[in-house]
């Protein structure tokens, strides 16, 4: 079951992209939408996950590599990292609902 404070944030977001957002949002989010493709940077400073995956790529996501880096200043997040975390869950969404069709 995903958190439903996650799902309010999202939903949030999806109505209006904010400038940025807490760290502490974005970890809730990527945890309950995006953690089968996350990957922890060990050390990685400001920079604390990867999300990657082979459909992303295969779609030419995200630079033709299939994957982004979410990264912080300050414990926020900016606008750019943000629209990506939506395009990945957006994609995703998109996935499931053809193949439920």
């Amino acid at each position: 079951m995903i958190d439903n404070r996650a799902v309010n944030i999202l939903s949030r977001w999806k109505q209006q992209c904010p400038g940025e957002a807490s760290l502490d949002e974005v970890v809730r989010v990527v945890s309950a939408y995006l953690s089968d493709l996350c990957r922890e940077i060990p050390r990685g400073g400001s920079h604390l996950f990867v999300i990657h995956s082979t459909v992303f790529e295969q779609l030419g996501l995200f630079d033709g590599n299939g994957q982004f880096t979410i990264s912080h200043h300050n414990k926020r997040v900016k606008k750019a990292v943000i629209k990506d975390i939506l395009t990945a869950i957006d994609t995703l969404e998109m996935i499931r609902k053809v193949d439920r069709e």
